[in-house]
C-alpha cells in the first residue's frame, strides 16, 4: 500500500514500471544500460479509489492524462535505474496529491478606502504633469 495524502490509499500493484534508455547522466554507460524509470498509473481502471475521486483526479490532471487514461511520469537524472524508479514514484505520487488538494474558497474583499486614495492621488498627478506639457494659448491685441 502506498499513501497518498491523509485519507487515500493505493495498491502498490497499481503502479507499473517500465525502463529505457537515458539521456541522462552516467557516461557511456547510457549507451547499454536502460537506467530511465517511466511510472504509470491507470487513473481510470484503478480499484483503490472511488468515482469522486477519479473524477476530482480527472479534471485536475487533464492534460497529463493520456487519452486512455494513463498518468505518466519518467525520471532520468540519476545515474541508476533504482534511483530513477524511486523519483519517478516520488514525483507520479506528488502529482496525484496536489491534484486531490481542495483549494479554500475565495471570500471576496473589498478595495481599501487608503489603496483607492492613493490611486486616484497618482492619476491626478499624472493629469497635471501632462496638462503642464500643452502649449500656453497667446491672445493677440490685434
Amino acid at each position: 500500500m502506498i499513501l497518498i495524502g491523509d485519507s487515500i490509499a493505493l495498491d502498490s500493484d497499481e503502479i507499473e514500471f517500465t525502463t529505457a534508455r537515458s539521456s541522462g547522466p552516467g557516461g557511456q554507460n547510457v549507451n547499454k544500460r536502460e537506467t530511465k524509470a517511466i511510472a504509470r498509473f491507470n487513473l481510470a481502471e484503478s480499484r483503490s479509489l472511488d468515482a469522486e475521486t477519479k473524477a476530482r483526479l480527472a479534471e485536475k490532471l487533464g492534460e497529463r492524462l493520456g487519452k486512455d487514461g494513463w498518468l505518466q511520469v519518467a525520471s532520468q537524472e540519476h545515474r541508476t535505474q533504482g534511483a530513477n524508479k524511486k523519483a519517478a514514484l516520488e514525483r507520479l505520487l506528488a502529482q496525484l496529491e496536489d491534484a486531490l488538494e481542495v483549494a479554500a474558497e475565495r471570500r471576496p474583499t473589498k478595495i481599501p478606502k487608503g489603496a483607492v486614495r492613493r490611486r486616484l492621488t497618482g492619476k491626478r498627478r499624472i493629469q497635471a504633469k501632462k496638462q503642464g506639457r500643452r502649449a500656453v494659448a497667446v491672445e493677440s491685441d490685434g
